[in-house]
């Protein structure tokens, strides 16, 4: 099986940047290149298959724990892009949900250019919510998601700066549309809310009172909604589209994001002021 493994991890290198640091390797395999095919192969078992013997060229094991945090480094975010520091524990689901993720960390970059992509990263905390009117079994590899994680931040080794790939999916009851509008995660609305309120007023104590700012937060928010509802298209296009190549059946659907002005008077801006006030 390692010598399989090491077969297979060779003939992916050729279609990579590798870039080595410190103790983890890093690969980036380009997202705009040609698509590749994963198989039942591709996904591995990790409880199943001893990896002990799967060292590189050189003798060296491919695969290190972050700190003792028992979440295994599978990605790291590097000068903004999100690249591979392991396939061990899992490659073809994960490497879709991978691409879906850098997606929206580009469209982030272009809305928010003063942000650092550590806080866009951040901001994605609850975003992915799982389609469970799924006839299939497509989204069982998503409950073993808080055994992965991605090293971010200025230092990417120390321990807490890695976050379990679950992060990224919403919590029970999160993200339901119902009857109700369904808005955005919290972290993104911070970034909106924070980009317009320094936009149109900068020097208002109580930017967030209601009479402040009736005239243009459910605009704003609705604006920036629209904006990432139409981006998110690509994760439902077919997979023979020049974009679609991105999209994969993962058990995870996508969601109309979108605000009402009830909801948000009665229901939002106490948090938000509360919010406004600490940062």
């Amino acid at each position: 099986m390692a010598e399989v493994l090491r077969n297979r991890h060779k003939v992916r290198t050729k279609q990579v940047e590798v870039l080595r640091l410190g103790l983890y390797t890093f690969i980036d395999d380009n997202t705009d290149a040609d698509e590749q095919e994963f198989t039942d192969e591709d996904i591995i078992d990790v409880e199943a298959e001893d990896f002990s013997e799967w060292e590189d060229e050189d003798g060296e094991d491919y695969y290190a724990s972050a700190g003792n945090s028992g979440i295994n480094p599978l990605w790291v975010l590097f000068n903004g892009k999100i690249i591979w520091s392991a396939s061990r524990y899992g490659f073809g689901p994960k490497e879709y949900f991978r691409r879906r993720l850098q997606l929206l960390l580009n469209f982030l970059a272009d809305e928010f250019p003063a942000k650092s992509y550590e806080e866009l990263l951040c901001s994605l905390q609850g975003f992915f919510i799982r389609d469970n009117n799924t006839s299939d079994n497509s989204g069982a590899w998503l409950e073993y998601l808080k055994n992965s994680g991605i090293l971010y931040g200025d230092d990417a080794l120390v321990k807490d700066k890695i976050l379990p790939l679950n992060f990224f999916r919403a919590g029970k009851g999160e993200g339901k549309s119902g009857t109700y509008a369904v808005s955005l995660p919290v972290g993104l609305e911070h970034l909106v809310l924070e980009r317009e309120i320094l936009r149109r007023s900068p020097n208002e104590k109580k930017p967030l009172a209601w009479k402040n700012c009736k005239s243009w937060i459910l605009e704003s928010l609705n604006d920036f909604c629209d904006k990432i509802n139409d981006f998110t298209l690509i994760f439902e296009q077919d997979n023979d589209d020049e974009e679609g190549r991105n999209s994969r059946t993962l058990g995870l659907r996508r969601v109309e994001f979108t605000y009402n002005e009830a909801a948000l008077q009665r229901k939002m801006l106490k948090g938000w002021v509360q919010w406004w006030e600490k940062r």
